[in-house]
């Protein structure tokens, strides 16, 4: 019998794992995940390598499945995997009722006591979890979600990569779009749009716009037209378009609805960082028609270097965690072929190099950006799945949980978006970085904040931790984009310390994520990701790690050497090395 290689070893691989023993079609069954060679295995199943060496174990395992829940990151690796050769598998729990008249996409997985009735179809690499029921003629597209206990009534649609949560019920005949999230228990009576979270009974939309999944217009259907470098014109929806974009260019938005995306990749952000950096905010874009790259970008000038470096720049990530995002055909040969593309064009603009933060839940693969450049892994981040209420809370260690606990009880609070509250905040992350002994570069000016609370309205907001006796202990900035809880820019005032307000803020946005429907929430690491002292401090909230790297490229090499010169020294991590302090 053939052997099943489990791409990752968290909660759900445990599930595929389970089922696929129970099912008996594989005399070995083994997992890929990136705690290896921490993690070695998962009750008897053995854990041999990381998620990045798949296409190494072909020989050995003729079939592999994605077991991860992030929907749209399962159904790319599903991908990669049928790239590369791998067979997948279809997976149903043996207490699972499934008509025959039912299709089933590969890599999907029916979990235990779900029912699927009579003529529904399963697209690729979907769930349909415990106890969850899908009615007569259902389609659900490729990469969805059906938590536990949902109940999907006769002819209803759901789009790509949405997620239906615990208990929600949908009516007959309902459509649903792609990259929704219904949250728990919630009840849709009625049509739902692309890219919103919806929650209540009946559903209401409390993220997103009715609008923004909107479909773009239409293509033309005379074929692709020639690479326009920076074409100011046309309209992205036509093929081939390599160039940078404003961000007042209303085609940034329309890039960023088609793509799974964060708080670094708004305009506002960039705009934001660009002031405090130094620099011009730009977005690249490749736009090939069935498939694309963004890459959001800070553009500075190298004349300040001397006047034989007039016309020539210099490329970065704002702070935080942008990195390239790509839409449509995702199959490495894309990929690899967008890239070239943006390495082309950005040698022709007279580029020298390039640094890219990466964002560890979404983007471009590492596989990937390393033919073209250094990917270097600076360290684990941490982050808390908020898809089931009690785990997450149970992930919390005990002395966690005992002291937020006694804080609430003793009357300490959290409130959210108290705006008046701002310049208190501000003034408590200054007085922690001061205590840290923090470079320059993190004392981000109050324009830095106005322009996000303006701005980025949305997205963007504060939580304010409050003393028995009403006094403002400190807070935290943070955003939410797409199911996604950054833990931003946060701050204590020296005599509270001891009040820790930090453990009351983390708690506060996992019990708000999980009511908003929300699936993760990112505390990120140390500083530089480093295993110090705060790193120890979030690694009290939650076991889940996620890897932060980085990417480095020279695609100007004379010009770089000649900038460097001195400074270049063999194993600095410093990138640009002329623009080390």
């Amino acid at each position: 019998m053939p052997g099943l290689l489990i791409i990752g070893a968290g909660g759900q691989g445990k599930v595929v794992a389970n089922i696929a023993s129970l099912l008996g079609h594989w005399d070995r069954i083994a997992f890929l995940d990136d705690k290896f060679p921490t993690l070695k295995a998962v009750h008897e199943w053995p854990v041999i390598g990381k998620i990045s060496a798949a296409e190494g174990f072909l020989g050995e395992f003729e079939e592999a499945i994605i077991a991860f829940g992030d929907n749209t990151f399962r159904l790319e690796l599903l991908k990669r995997l049928m790239g590369h050769g791998f067979k997948l598998p279809v997976l149903v729990h043996p207490d699972a009722s499934v008509s025959r008249y039912t299709t089933l996409g590969p890599g999907s997985v029916v979990c235990a006591q779900a029912a699927l009735i009579i003529d529904s179809r399963i697209g690729m690499g979907s769930i349909i979890n415990t106890g969850a029921s899908v009615g007569h003629d259902c389609v659900l597209g490729d990469g969805v979600h059906v938590a536990p206990g949902v109940r999907l009534a006769g002819g209803v649609t759901v789009g790509d990569c949405s997620w239906i949560g615990i208990g929600a019920v949908v009516k007959e005949q309902v459509t649903i779009g792609r990259n929704a999230v219904v949250g728990a228990g919630t009840v849709v009576i009625r049509d739902i749009p692309e890219y919103v979270t919806v929650v209540g009974t009946p559903a209401r939309i409390i993220k997103g716009d009715a609008h923004a999944g909107e479909d773009l217009p239409a293509r033309g259907k005379s074929g692709p037209s020639k690479i326009e470098a920076g074409a100011a014109g046309p309209s992205l929806d036509a093929p081939n378009f390599v160039g940078f974009l404003e961000p007042d260019d209303p085609r940034w938005m329309e890039v960023l609805r088609k793509v799974p995306h964060d708080l670094f990749h708004l305009p506002a952000y960039l705009k934001a960082c660009a002031d405090h950096e130094g620099g011009r905010p730009v977005m690249f874009v490749y736009d090939a028609g069935d498939h694309g790259l963004a890459v959001p970008l800070i553009k500075r000038s190298l004349e300040t270097f001397g006047e034989s470096f007039a016309g020539h720049f210099d490329l970065a990530s704002p702070y935080g965690y942008p990195g390239p995002v790509n839409w449509g055909d995702t199959r490495q040969d894309r990929l690899a072929e967008a890239f070239a593309n943006l390495e082309t064009f950005l040698a022709q603009e007279k580029v020298v190099s390039l640094f890219l933060r990466l964002n560890p839940f979404l983007g471009v693969p590492d596989t990937i950006l390393s033919q073209f450049g250094d990917v270097r892994a600076h360290g684990p981040t941490v982050y808390i799945d908020l898809r089931d209420e009690e785990l997450s809370w149970m992930g919390i260690d005990k002395k966690n949980r005992k002291f937020i606990s006694g804080q609430l009880a003793d009357g300490c609070v959290v409130r959210r978006d108290e705006w008046d509250t701002v310049d208190v905040v501000i003034e408590a992350y200054y007085e922690t970085m001061r205590r840290l002994n923090a470079l320059p570069f993190y004392f981000f000016p109050r324009a830095f904040f106005e322009r996000l609370m303006l701005e980025a309205s949305d997205h963007f907001h504060l939580g304010t931790a409050y003393t028995p006796d009403g006094e403002i202990m400190g807070g935290v900035f943070f955003s939410e984009v797409n199911g996604l809880i950054q833990y931003f820019l946060t701050g204590t005032f020296t005599k509270f310390q001891a009040l820790s307000a930090n453990k009351l803020l983390i708690n506060d946005l996992r019990l708000w994520g999980l009511e908003r429907g929300h699936h993760t929430l990112h505390l990120g690491g140390g500083v530089g990701c480093a295993q110090d002292s705060l790193a120890f401090f979030k690694q009290g909230f939650s076991r889940l790690r996620a890897r932060f790297c980085t990417f480095r490229q020279v695609l100007l090499p004379r010009v770089y050497h000649e900038l460097a010169g001195a400074r270049e020294a063999p194993g600095e991590d410093f990138f640009p090395a002329y623009r080390r302090p």
